[in-house]
């Protein structure tokens, strides 16, 4: 059985990158998945888009887990996740600790609510 996997950084995204992952996230893609997200973790927080992942492994788990232990208080948001993905996270326990929107827009709405404006900031200041 082949394994396809892929992961893009949408740089375009008005409120910090998102990470488009295809495919499954398997052993053997875990390490480019890690290699991809880390970096973009400074942020402060991670959109990822599940919306055309098929199926991850325990090693793919345990990458989402890293992420979370890297930076512990960056929001880390699975958007779009497929019925079988969404069931293996909610099986876990992993909902408790990452955010499940619906939709990328979904999470990028939430990072909007959630961040304060430049103005805001400057007149706090």
């Amino acid at each position: 059985m082949r394994s396809d996997f892929s992961c893009q950084i949408d740089e375009d995204s008005p409120r910090g990158p998102v990470l488009r992952l295809r495919g499954d996230l398997t052993a053997r893609h875990a390490q480019e998945f890690r290699d991809a997200a880390i970096p973009l973790l400074a942020h402060g927080h991670l959109v990822l888009d599940f919306e055309n992942l098929r199926f991850v492994d325990s090693s793919g788990l345990s990458a989402l887990l890293l992420l979370r232990k890297r930076q512990p208080d960056a929001v880390i948001y699975l958007a779009a996740t497929s019925a079988p993905v969404r069931s293996l996270v909610e099986k876990m326990q992993l909902h408790h600790i990452f955010a499940l929107p619906t939709t990328v827009a979904e999470a990028q709405a939430e990072i909007e609510r959630s961040t304060p404006s430049p103005e805001a900031e400057t007149a706090a200041g």
